[in-house]
């Protein structure tokens, strides 16, 4: 049976009001880093935490998707214009991640599945979804899809869910929605919230 990935939650400072968001190193046979979608500091907050946990930084895959250009790292150019992507080394980041983001969060919310009256889940496709469900433990009868009726509609996944569930009577003034956002790069956060 496969040993579960190590996984190290990270904390980093997050704006002026001292919020915390975390990034997630996986230990996995392609370790790597599960960013929020904010840009941590790797040498202030990242790596004095990898390095704690006796993991390099220099030894971990951090973007699996991105676009290079901007900037004055590389200010134009073809090569450094397009979306480059790996998405099979995705989908294995994200199964490696697992659940571990969700659970913190309904452990430090004090609450579980059951709580909720609807999850909100960013939807890629179909069978990115049915994976993503497998591996979290993320009930399906309490998800909102969305991909059916708009298809992969990118950040506004979670918005567009949270409109068709609420017109469907699904979600109500008072109830629990979980929002689950992942994105490439990769990306993970998850939100629980009472309307």
């Amino acid at each position: 049976m496969p040993t579960e990935p190590r996984v190290i939650p990270i904390p980093c400072p997050f704006g002026l009001t001292g919020g915390i968001v975390y990034v997630y190193y996986i230990d996995a046979p392609q370790p790597a880093l599960i960013d929020t979608g904010v840009a941590a500091s790797p040498g202030t907050t990242i790596e004095p935490a990898l390095n704690a946990a006796g993991v390099s930084l220099k030894d971990v895959r951090w973007i699996l998707a991105t676009i290079a250009g901007g900037g004055s790292a590389h200010p134009r150019g073809d090569e450094h214009s397009y979306f480059q992507s790996d998405g099979m080394a995705m989908r294995d980041a994200f199964a490696e991640m697992g659940a571990h983001p969700i659970e913190r969060a309904l452990e430090q919310s004090g609450t579980s599945f059951d709580d909720y009256s609807c999850i909100l889940v960013h939807q890629v496709a179909m069978p990115y979804l049915r994976n993503f469900l497998a591996a979290t433990g993320v009930p399906e009868d309490k998800v909102q899809l969305t991909l059916p009726e708009f298809g992969n509609i990118a950040s506004a996944t979670l918005p567009a869910g949270f409109v068709v569930a609420e017109r469907a009577g699904r979600i109500a003034p008072g109830d629990k929605v979980l929002w689950i956002g992942l994105a490439s790069g990769i990306s993970a956060g998850v939100i629980a919230m009472q309307y």
